[in-house]
């Protein structure tokens, strides 16, 4: 079993913990569930997990937001879940739990290139991707963002 969305799973962490049931949590920038709610709850609950022994995983469950992944995990790091069980959530964990741990999920020869080159901390908003790698080929970052970008910002 895998439990997901996993927004209220802080309530039965401990029941998690026993039955070795990981979580996927959804967004971090959220609202809180109920109005008694504590308002950071959706940023805590990846730490109060992890700390309870819980595997902690993430997702967008949207394609459209999916580029935000690497920051809301961000968040969850900012209110207390350790940096490397953060990247570790969208990185390595979610191989194993999908079956493909023999192909994905960490450098190893064998296993597919897919990797990104960053300028800093790939969990900080300001960093910026400078390589893609899918399959050990490199692909192209131009987009029509960045296009309209340059375009822009050389006008005088």
């Amino acid at each position: 079993m895998v439990l997901l969305s996993g927004r209220d799973s802080w309530k039965v962490k401990d029941l998690l913990r026993e039955k070795g049931i990981p979580v996927v949590l959804g967004p971090t920038l959220a609202l809180p569930a109920t109005e008694d709610t504590p308002y950071d709850k959706p940023f805590t609950v990846a730490s109060e997990l992890q700390a309870a022994g819980v595997r902690v995983i993430f997702a967008s469950f949207s394609s459209a937001n999916s580029r935000l992944l690497p920051h809301e995990v961000g968040n969850a790091v900012a209110y207390g879940l350790p940096w490397e069980e953060g990247l570790k959530g969208i990185t390595l964990c979610p191989a194993p739990l999908f079956g493909v741990a023999d192909s994905l999920g960490t450098i190893e020869e064998g296993k597919m290139a897919n990797l990104m080159v960053t300028d800093g901390n790939p969990l900080e908003i300001r960093t910026e991707v400078r390589y893609v790698f899918i399959n050990g080929k490199r692909v192209s970052l131009e987009n029509k963002h960045r296009s309209l970008y340059e375009k822009y910002r050389a006008r005088p």
